[in-house]
Order: structure tokens, then sequence, then C-alpha cells
């Protein structure tokens, strides 16, 4: 074929003779066969699912594909990808009506860059959020069932929400800016830049391999329409040797919620302050130097972005003075962790943690070699992971709720009543382990559909 450009169609490429060896237009226009044909947008206005996918799978094969590229030239493609989207700050890369009436209305403006750059980038923070496990299943899933139909950018954020068992609806509001011929402009013009501030700290007992990230100020390119940019961040983490390397993904909701993202998003966690039990004592973190999220570090480098705060701890518990959970000179930083935190019994703790009447809901919970946290006939929601070796001490008339993935509980064996528990209830999706020894349940055990409680052999008695 004759010509300068390529096109697909429903069942076939047309490409010109110039490009018949050129890969990246090959892969790009391949794509479109899923991306575009087999699924295609129902408007103009989300050309970006055709065009994002298809721009976002040349550096996906290139880090796929031995023979078409590396992971290094991948992410050089992303980079590339990445600037452009964030040049292209006046326009979002969902098109708005009055943007869209025509074909060449599209193609003769910005938006003729933005469905391709920004789209690509948008996929590349989806992918990056998930983890490739959710991603790739959820897009088989998409392309399967909306064969042959059309798509609009909330059908796209419907199949990710389900899969996630979380509502990003905000993330496709202020990255993408709007679905199909919606009036109104929800935002997706600009990028944020962000700061993230980390610790590594060695007090009350930590060995200096736990990770303390909270997010600082977040700025904005001019022009701008999102109040706060909500969704992911990742950072780079190395350490003194070249095999001390890691790379951690948080999905950030805004307002001090935080959330563990890059193999799904977890529940999200108050105070704004997460931690990660790293096998290496970190002495660099760098802010998404693989170019994966259409933000920026503070600073001259793309890849600055992070600053270390000596005086930054979790919420860490040492029991100075009493047993209160309350107490505020219980806690580092007199800072009582709120409700959703991410909390930390420390194996320095004076007086072991009693929990206060009702219910009290913690994020990650580490209980530390020795600890006890007593429920004292009260409930505890946990809604993420229960770390370390440390026990809890319940009672016939003490209650757990499990809302994610809880890992292990080890109870305190002492006696019947320490290991026993009112109620324990999984939510739909969650998972827990009983650690060992016994567990007694005196009042009920809820299971519901799709959770998971892991019982070892003998360890668990229901009254």
């Amino acid at each position: 074929m004759d010509g300068t450009s390529a096109m697909e169609h429903q069942t076939m490429s047309s490409m010109p003779t110039s490009t018949i060896a050129n890969v990246p237009v090959l892969i790009h226009e391949m794509t479109h066969q899923w991306f575009g044909d087999n699924v295609t947008f129902a408007h103009w206005n989300d050309l970006w699912l055709a065009e994002g996918f298809a721009e976002y799978s040349d550096a996906l094969s290139q880090e796929m594909v031995p023979a078409v590229g590396t992971p290094a030239s991948a992410a050089t493609r992303r980079t590339s990808y990445k600037n452009s989207a964030i040049s292209l700050s006046s326009q979002s890369a969902w098109i708005p009506n009055n943007s869209s009436t025509t074909s060449d209305l599209i193609w003769n403006s910005n938006y003729g860059s933005t469905v391709y750059k920004r789209g690509a980038m948008i996929v590349s923070m989806l992918r990056t959020m998930c983890g490739d496990s959710i991603f790739f299943s959820t897009l088989t899933k998409y392309q399967t069932e909306l064969a042959g139909k059309s798509a609009t950018a909330d059908t796209l954020r419907n199949y990710f929400n389900r899969a996630l068992g979380r509502d990003i609806s905000v993330f496709f509001d202020d990255y993408v800016g709007g679905s199909d011929t919606a009036s109104t402009i929800k935002g997706g013009i600009g990028s944020p830049v962000n700061t993230v501030n980390w610790n590594a700290p060695t007090t009350f007992g930590q060995s200096g391999k736990r990770l303390v990230i909270s997010m600082g100020t977040q700025t904005k390119t001019a022009g701008s329409n999102v109040a706060y940019f909500r969704g992911p961040v990742q950072i780079h983490v190395k350490g003194a040797l070249p095999a001390n390397d890691t790379t951690i993904t948080i999905f950030d909701w805004g307002g001090g919620n935080l959330s563990y993202a890059g193999n799904g998003i977890s529940i999200p966690v108050a105070g704004n302050k997460l931690t990660f039990d790293l096998s290496f004592v970190p002495t660099t973190v760098l802010y998404d130097d693989s170019s994966r999220t259409m933000s920026r570090g503070t600073g001259a480098s793309p890849f600055t972005g992070t600053t270390k705060l000596t005086t930054l701890e979790g919420y860490v518990w040492l029991g100075t003075t009493n047993t209160v959970w309350g107490t505020a000179s219980n806690w580092t930083g007199n800072l009582v962790a709120p409700s959703g935190g991410d909390v930390t019994i420390a194996t320095t703790a004076t007086n072991h943690p009693v929990l206060p009447s009702g219910n009290t809901t913690v994020g990650p919970l580490s209980i530390l070699a020795g600890k006890i946290l007593y429920l004292n006939g009260n409930t505890l929601t946990i809604n993420n992971s229960v770390r370390y070796t440390g026990t809890i001490s319940g009672s016939s008339t003490s209650n757990i709720v499990i809302a994610d993935k809880a890992a292990t509980l080890n109870f305190d064996q002492t006696s019947s009543a320490t290991r026993s528990l009112n109620t324990l209830t999984l939510n739909t999706g969650a998972s827990a382990t009983i650690g060992t020894g016994l567990l007694e349940i005196y009042g009920g055990l809820s299971l519901p559909v799709k959770s998971t409680l892991t019982v070892k052999s003998a360890n668990m008695l229901l009254h």
C-alpha cells in the first residue's frame, strides 16, 4: 500500500510499504485488532481506549519479547511516553464533546496526541497499581465478554473495580477526565508533582530494615483542573549492595489515606503512614525511575522527589505510661494511631496495650516478638496483614473481624480464656491463618463466599 501512515480495520491492518518492517508500527496496528476493533470505543470521546493501549503495546513488547527489546529499552520507551504526556498539559486523554464532533477536529488538535501519550500512561498506571496478574486477567475478561461490542472509559473502570474489589473512580476522574459523551469534565488535565517522605528507624527495637513512607506535598502543573491527583505512586528502594533493590507501589487516595498496591489495592490505611519490612537497610529512594506513572517527584531530576525525615516514625505503641490505647504518651511522638492506621507494638513496650470499648480498626498490625495485644472483651477489625510473632489475647466475649488478607493470627496460649473468641468474622474475599496453638470460639464463625480460613490440624475448637 502506498502512503505514509498505517490504519487498522476490523479484519486487517493496512500499512504502507515504508513501514512493513517497522516493528513498533506492526505491534501498534496488531494491538488494534483487540483494542479498537474487537472492542471499540462507543464514541470519539473515548478514542484513548484504542490508541492508548496500542501505544503502550510498543513498550510492553520490548519488555516481554526478547527479539523486540529489553527491560531497559522498554523503560526508555515509557520515559518518552511520560515526558510527552506531561508536556501535553492542557488537554486530557478523554475528549470533550465540543472537541470531538469530527475526526478532523481531533487530529488537528492536541487531542490527536493526548489519546496516544496520556492514554498510554493511563494504561501503564493501571498495570502498575494492579500488578500483572490482575491487569492481564482483567483485560482478557474485558476483551472476551465485550467481543464485537463497544465500550467507554466507565466500562473499563468497572471491570477493574470488580477485579480489584476497590472503587478506583477517583483515579479515572483525575487522570482520564471523563467518559463517553458526558457533559461534565471531571479532571484529566495536568499532572502532579509529589514529594514522598521516608525513614528507616532504628529506635524502639526496630532494625533499620523497616521502611516508613508518607506522602508529603503535591503540587500540579500549570493549568491543571484537578484539586489533588489520586492514583499510584511508585518508588525504587536501594541499599548498600547491588542486590539490595526493590520497587514499592502505593495508591494515594488523598487526605492521608494510602493503600498498599502493585498486587491489587489494599483497603485504605489512615494516618498517611505505611510500613514495609525489607531484607536490607535502605539508603536511597528514587521516585518512579522506571517511568510507570504520569507524575514526577520534586527537584531538578525527574527521579528525585523523596525526602528522608529522620523523625518519621510509624504509629508505634511504647506503653510508656499505662495500658490504655488512647493515652497519647503511650505512642511515639504522642500520636495515637488513627482508626485504620498502620500499628506496631514495639519490642521495648513497657505495658501491653488493651483495646478500648467498642470496635478498634487497624490497618496492618505488627505485634513484635514477646508482645501481647489484649482484646478485653471488645472487637478488633483488621484491614490488612498481621505481622511478626507476637500474640493476641482474647476472651469468650471478644470479637475479631478480618476485612482483607490478614496472614497469621497467633493467640496467647496461657489459658483457655486468652486463646478464646466470641466470634471470628471474615468478610467476603478475606483470608487468615490460625497460628500455632489452639483457638476456641464460643459464639460463631462467619465464612462468606470467597473467604478463606486456614486451620492447622486440631487447632480450632467451636463450642
